[in-house]
């Protein structure tokens, strides 16, 4: 195994110098979606409908998987190792992911499982689901009380879900090409991502990336790394990226492999510290066209309510030219300066209306800006340890929809690791840190709102009230 991975390495060291001219654009929803065991030349030949997305967006011709066998290809996509050989192991592993990766960024995640039987299910099939094809719960990041409720049955309502940062897709047994036909999959990938592809992100200016992948090649008779290199891997599989971003009707000849993939989606959510060989993989820029100097807001939330200190996120995406300075103004005060390219930082505003610009120059001293509006509720916090405060909307107001929801949860023993906001016992929001900030329409009448928060400990304390919605 050693030797294949320094193999595969070393093979990704002498193709990458072909690959990136553009620059993976940052993106607030990624989304992931594998099929099963079959190589790019049956793919293309039995599967219309991915074809005509990879034909209308981007296809990469030259992707291989890194070795055969289903939990470990997989673990490449979202591990950058192999990690485990075992399919039916019971096991979670301590090992660097994505998931810990975005956990310490601050960002979400969701996996999404056709025929899961309830969220955070953990057992290794009730058919047709099977675990090892659901390489996220195989994490110990991902197998807490409050994280693994990440995965969830699908379909779920993906068009309303508020979508997490970092998604990741899997049809059943049946329908991914693994016991069913390709035509199968084919169509099941018909009837379910118009859904997600109507989703705010991939419309037309939206930041959403989306990257259909498959596991691995044909097995037992698809064995090859790259077009020279014919055995020792996992095989020839066919990836499509689509995107508002991704340059219409592009063919990809550059060589990729599953820590592309996991590349791709670190860089265009911002994470530095990939995980595994994905660290010094190449990227799937050329998928996008070059852009100008570009600032986005990632946080606050335009005109949420959000309580002190503010959390600013902040990203300026360079063109041709690298990021110098990005300044944050409240009221035409500057509140914050980096010499870098992203403003990660907590800041006190007074109560009330603020008006936030952010500005970002490049080293040829252009100048782009992104500005938004935000009110800071300064609610006082539960005297209690730990304990859940909401904020807003006050208990047994009456409210217009969309509702502004602002919480907080407080913790002297353990640091805070999750929040979910419930709606009539369904989940509304969720976030990993000490603040839930998060706008929704609610039906007229009346609603039960409960928020849970979880500290490190896997500890349980949350607060509730009713709300009513004219």
């Amino acid at each position: 195994m050693k030797t294949r991975c320094m193999m595969m390495a070393a093979l990704a060291m002498s193709l990458m110098s072909t690959a990136l001219v553009a620059q993976v654009p940052r993106s607030s929803h990624v989304w992931i979606i594998t099929e099963e065991n079959h190589s790019y030349e049956d793919a293309t030949a039995a599967m219309p409908y991915l074809m005509s997305l990879g034909n209308q967006y981007g296809l990469a011709t030259q992707s291989y998987a890194d070795m055969h066998n289903s939990l470990s290809a997989l673990m490449h996509l979202t591990a950058g190792q192999t990690v485990t050989l075992d399919d039916n192991t019971t096991l979670f592993f301590d090992v660097d992911s994505i998931v810990r990766q975005l956990m310490l960024q601050g960002l979400t995640w969701r996996s999404y499982q056709e025929s899961l039987p309830f969220a955070g299910f953990e057992g290794i099939d009730a058919f047709p689901y099977v675990k090892r094809h659901n390489p996220l719960a195989y994490f110990t990041d991902s197998s807490t009380a409050s994280t693994a409720i990440n995965s969830v049955p699908y379909p779920a309502n993906i068009t309303l879900d508020a979508g997490a940062s970092y998604n990741y897709v899997t049809p059943n047994l049946l329908n991914d090409a693994h016991d069913g036909t390709m035509q199968a999959a084919d169509d099941w990938l018909r009837t379910h991502i118009p859904a997600i592809l109507a989703r705010p992100e991939f419309q037309p200016g939206g930041d959403g990336i989306m990257i259909i992948t498959f596991d691995e090649g044909n097995l037992g008779s698809d064995n090859r790394c790259s077009a020279t290199v014919l055995s020792g891997c996992g095989g020839h599989i066919l990836t499509v990226v689509a995107g508002p971003q991704v340059k219409r009707g592009f063919r990809s000849a550059t060589w990729y492999n599953h820590e592309s993939v996991l590349k791709t989606a670190c860089v265009a959510l911002g994470i530095t510290a990939c995980p595994g060989q994905a660290r010094t993989a190449a990227p799937m820029g050329d998928f996008f066209a070059s852009s100008a100097l570009q600032v986005q807001i990632i946080s606050p939330a335009p005109n949420g309510m959000v309580g002190n200190p503010v959390h600013f996120q902040m990203d300026a995406i360079a063109g041709a030219h690298p990021v110098s300075a990005m300044i944050v103004y409240a009221d035409d005060h500057e509140v914050y300066r980096t010499y870098s390219d992203r403003v990660d930082a907590s800041i006190t505003l007074s109560g009330g209306s603020h008006r936030i610009v952010v500005n970002a120059w490049d080293s040829t001293g252009a100048l782009a800006q992104a500005r938004e509006s935000i009110t800071v509720n300064d609610c006082p916090l539960n005297a209690a340890s730990p304990s859940v405060t909401i904020c807003t909307p006050a208990a047994n107001a009456t409210v217009t929809s969309p509702v502004s929801f602002l919480a907080r949860a407080t913790d002297n023993a353990h640091p805070v690791s999750a929040m979910i906001v419930y709606v009539d016992d369904h989940e509304a929001s969720r976030t990993y840190s000490s603040q839930l900030q998060t706008s929704l329409d609610l039906a007229t009448g009346s609603h039960h709102i409960v928020v849970n928060a979880w500290d490190s400990s896997g500890a349980l304390f949350q607060a509730q009230e009713f709300v009513q919605v004219k």
